[in-house]
């Protein structure tokens, strides 16, 4: 339940624009690797575009709200929902989409290397 407790405290915190994005944690691992947890939240109807990072691999958990991820390099799109966990490898564009009436709310799971 923690991503809960998360999304309760991320909540509070007032944006004017589309998307905005909490740093949560971050941790240096062995060598150069680190690992970053941002929290993403996505008003109704918005998007916000993820540019091709090389050295950088997400995994996506949905605390809430509903949308999709197109990855215009693939042509294909993925339906997101509450407790739908996504990954997307090293270097592949993507764009993530709210097409929900409430907030869409991600957890971002980063490794950088």
């Amino acid at each position: 339940m923690i991503p809960r407790k998360i999304s309760n405290q991320a909540a509070k915190i007032p944006f004017t624009g589309d998307f905005v994005i909490l740093e949560l944690y971050r941790r240096f691992i062995k060598g150069k690797r680190s690992l970053r947890v941002n929290s993403i939240i996505i008003r109704p109807g918005k998007k916000i575009e993820r540019p091709t990072e090389r050295n950088h691999e997400h995994i996506y958990y949905v605390v809430e709200g509903v949308g999709k991820i197109d990855y215009p390099e693939l042509q294909r799109t993925i339906t997101i929902e509450p407790f739908s966990l996504i990954y997307v490898p090293i270097a592949l564009k993507h764009i993530i989409i709210n097409h929900g009436i409430g907030n869409l709310h991600i957890i971002d799971f980063t490794l950088i290397e």
